[in-house]
């Protein structure tokens, strides 16, 4: 992200919860001098809307997590020279969905998808309903999704945080995200749910917090 061809690589990562947590705090302050990943958040965020009904939803783990993100990152990157941007445009054209970034992100999420539907054998998920906010954990194998629904986009200059707290113990922050248009959003528990006896969301200033600055907006009781 540190130059112009970099730019909206890791936009896709973002929304997908793909990111690691220094990362994404490293992308979310980014966003806020860079128009360009900006906009890629913005068109590529409506793809993510109709993601979660494509398939069943199941643990993806870590290392398949990084194996994935490796052979996105590794694709030629197409140079902004010439890559024309196209308007902003509040729904997402086919012509934006064959920009890089976005085809990277398509890309990893019907890999995601392929890989999941038929490497599943277990038990369905345990399903936890949030007992603050519109949101459910869902809980296979020891890990853990959070799926969040008709959550309002964060204030300007705010982000979405996720925490996992263990037993009588602070918060630990875990990841930032944003929210699709309609207000929805699925993320990984990173580590497991071992010893996890809450989830959490609050929100926080751009670049996330140490500690919740906020009332939870989203409380989930293993």
């Amino acid at each position: 992200m540190t130059g112009p061809e970099g730019c909206g690589s890791d936009a896709a990562p973002f929304l997908l919860g793909a990111l690691e947590p220094a990362e994404a705090r490293a992308f979310a302050r980014h966003m806020r001098s860079c128009a360009v990943c900006r906009d890629e958040v913005a068109a590529l965020a409506p793809v993510l809307d109709v993601l979660p009904s494509c398939v069943p939803r199941y643990e993806v783990t870590p290392a398949l997590r990084r194996g994935l993100m490796h052979v996105v990152r590794s694709e030629p990157k197409v140079s902004s020279a010439g890559n024309t941007r196209l308007a902003r445009t509040s729904r997402l054209s086919w012509p934006a969905l064959l920009r890089p970034a976005a085809v990277a992100g398509l890309a990893l999420a019907v890999t995601l998808a392929v890989v999941i539907a038929a490497g599943w054998h277990g038990s369905p998920p345990r399903v936890i309903q949030a007992s603050a906010g519109d949101a459910q954990l869902q809980i296979a194998g020891g890990r853990g999704e959070l799926i969040v629904d008709h959550l309002p986009p964060a204030p300007p200059d705010r982000v979405y945080e996720l925490w996992l707290q263990r037993g009588t113990r602070a918060p630990a922050p875990s990841t930032l995200f944003e929210v699709t248009s309609r207000g929805t959003a699925v993320l990984g528990v990173a580590g497991g749910m071992t010893g996890i006896t809450r989830v959490l969301v609050t929100v926080e200033p751009a670049g996330g917090s140490r500690v919740p600055t906020t009332r939870a907006v989203i409380v989930a009781r293993v």
